[in-house]
């Protein structure tokens, strides 16, 4: 409902409803009815979720297919948009960020998580590939299009997260063993990932001194 309008919009099978921080767009999760879902299910096809975005200033609704999750960068003026993987295969996602000032969409492909940074247009995801080749950490500068690696290795990339209001990241590298010896993880973070000169501070308690061998 616009409250200072006598006008309302309805969306059927509407779900997740998130406003952007600029007051400019809503974005919400477009499901299946129960005979869609029975249909597409008998059909052996997937049930995915469309995402529904309404321009809150012109009043337009824009409907995309098969996105499974989504967030408004920090301000507003960006969306990233996780689509769904294809049946059977165990690597990351596909991850579109959309401009929202031009309608212009940024794909990357193997995505296993992302997460908006609370300090400017900074995404950092995640990459698992096939054969683990070009496994890492990466983030982009949506406004600026700048797109850095911060860290690749033929290993698994879990537990990131931004420190509150600052270009800070950190993410655990995880090493595991053939036999039945536990997963190992090395620590790596980022001062202001903007920086080109930024070095990780690493910690691996394989290497450090004084940490217990068992």
């Amino acid at each position: 409902r616009v409250v200072a309008a006598d006008s309302t919009e309805t969306f059927k099978e509407g779900g997740r409803p998130a406003f952007s921080d600029d007051g400019k767009w809503l974005a919400f999760s477009i499901g299946k009815s129960q005979a869609e879902s029975d249909k597409l299910r008998k059909a052996k096809k997937s049930v995915e979720n469309q995402l529904g975005l309404f321009d809150l200033i012109r009043g337009e609704k824009i409907e995309i297919e098969g996105v499974r999750s989504f967030e408004f960068s920090t301000g507003g003026g960006y969306l990233a948009m996780r689509r769904y993987a294809p049946k059977g295969d165990d690597n990351g996602t596909d991850l579109v960020i959309r401009d929202l000032g031009t309608g212009m969409d940024t794909h990357f492909g193997r995505v296993t998580s992302d997460e908006w940074s609370e300090s400017g247009p900074w995404i950092a995801m995640t990459v698992d590939a096939p054969e683990k080749m070009g496994n890492g950490l990466r983030v982009y500068n949506a406004a600026t299009g700048m797109l850095r690696t911060l860290d690749s290795h033929e290993s698994e990339y879990v537990g990131m997260a931004w420190r509150e209001d600052s270009a800070d990241l950190a993410v655990m590298r995880k090493k595991t063993y053939e036999d039945d010896e536990d997963a190992t993880f090395t620590i790596m973070s980022w001062r202001n990932v903007g920086k080109k000169s930024s070095e990780p501070v690493i910690f691996d308690q394989l290497s450090a001194e004084g940490f217990p061998e068992d």
